[in-house]
């Protein structure tokens, strides 16, 4: 058993609790890939303003009070489903409670400066900048920005008209590079990705795709059965797929969006121990 189930819920929302052994039965890890691209006619159209204003312009709001569930498995090991509370200021703190028959198990936040969580199932606890969370995820791009983009369904990687042809079929538009995309983490090491995005004829986001070019690494991201709220689109379930050095999968079900304040108190206790995760 992993002294902190890998962390890999505190890649995205923010932290863990100490998961159990999973069971023998792995045969149901295929059943929750991402679903079925839709069919490409390579009907290819020209990405004007409209498109990207779309796809890029992300909603305007305060604070964004977000009540889901959350589950995560890897390869050895599952965190059973477990409710969460994820709030967000916008373009400032994304905060997060996880609990299990309403008692706090875990809580961490992440800032543009970084993330810090504890986990109060083993006493343990992180103070990390991104290279963590990018750890995780098999990536090097990850940072505040995106991570709020990826919790809200928003285009969370870089997208233009030179580098990437955009096509149209029955299901809507996939966005897909035609070069690989060179991606510069802070500490100067590069990446190259090819990248697939699709979205619904409404434009909702639906799948996005990474493959490293140069190793087994890939990221696959989907969203499903958007939600109208306020003056905006929200999506009830996000589903991120880890394949690599790293592999795993994290499902967040968000059950109700409110936009009502919250107090979000974070606080290591004394007693806890820090850990790094390589």
């Amino acid at each position: 058993m992993k002294r902190f189930l890998l962390l890999v819920v505190t890649g995205i929302v923010l932290f863990s609790c100490k998961a159990r052994k999973a069971t023998d039965d792995t045969s149901g890890s295929d059943s929750t890939a991402i679903t079925k691209k839709p069919v490409d006619v390579n009907k290819s159209i020209d990405a004007d303003v409209k498109f990207f204003q779309k796809v890029l312009v992300p909603p305007k709001f305060d604070q964004l009070k977000i009540s889901t569930k959350v589950n995560v498995e890897t390869q050895s090991s599952y965190l059973p489903t477990l409710d969460a509370t994820i709030y967000i200021e916008n373009n400032k703190k994304v905060w997060m409670n996880l609990s299990a028959f309403f008692i706090s198990m875990a809580r961490g936040v992440a800032t543009p400066e970084g993330i810090k969580a504890y986990n109060k199932t083993d006493k343990t606890f992180i103070d990390s900048d991104f290279d963590y969370l990018n750890g995780l995820l098999n990536t090097n791009f990850i940072n505040y920005n995106s991570l709020q983009r990826l919790l809200l369904g928003r285009t969370f990687v870089k997208i233009n008209d030179r580098e990437f042809r955009l096509s149209k079929n029955a299901q809507g538009f996939k966005m897909a590079s035609t070069v690989n995309q060179v991606i510069e983490a802070e500490d100067g090491k590069t990446s190259e990705y090819k990248i697939e995005l699709q979205y619904a004829q409404n434009y909702d986001l639906m799948n996005v795709y990474l493959k490293d070019v140069n190793n087994s690494d890939e990221l696959q991201v989907s969203y499903s059965d958007w939600l109208s709220y306020k003056d905006f689109r929200l999506p009830k379930n996000v589903k991120i797929l880890i394949k690599g050095s790293k592999e795993g999968q994290i499902l967040l079900e968000n059950t109700k969006f409110d936009d009502s304040k919250m107090q979000t108190p974070f606080s290591v206790p004394g007693t806890y121990t820090k850990i790094e995760i390589k």
